[in-house]
C-alpha cells in the first residue's frame, strides 16, 4: 500500500515534472526562432554561405543546421539558386523574432 506522504510526493513530482517540460519546450523554440534569425542574418551577409560555414557559426551541428534550414525553406523564407556549389541563398521574405514576453 502506498502511505499518503509518497503519494503527495508522487504527485508534487508529476506537478513539477510538467512545469519543467513547459519551461523547457519554451527555452528550445527561443532557441530555434533565433537560430532561424541567425541564418537569415548570415546568408544576408554572404548569400553564398555554405551549411558548414552556417553551422560553425551557430555553433550547432551540421544535421542541426540541416534541419533549420529546410524549415526555413518549407516556410518559403529562403530558397537556394543554382548548384550546389557555385548557387548561392535568396531571402524571399523577412523573418523577425517575435516578441512574446
Amino acid at each position: 500500500m502506498t502511505s499518503l506522504v509518497d503519494k503527495i510526493r508522487q504527485d508534487v513530482s508529476f506537478v513539477k515534472g510538467n512545469v519543467k517540460e513547459q519551461n523547457v519546450t519554451k527555452d528550445v523554440t527561443k532557441e530555434v526562432t533565433k537560430a532561424k534569425e541567425a541564418i537569415v542574418m548570415q546568408i544576408l551577409a554572404d548569400e553564398r554561405v555554405t551549411i558548414d560555414e552556417l553551422a560553425v557559426v551557430l555553433g550547432v551541428t551540421r544535421r542541426q543546421d540541416l534541419r533549420y534550414v529546410k524549415e526555413l525553406t518549407e516556410d518559403e523564407v529562403i530558397r537556394r539558386e543554382g548548384g550546389r556549389k557555385l548557387g548561392k541563398w535568396v531571402i524571399l521574405k523577412e523573418y523577425r523574432i517575435k516578441d512574446s514576453e
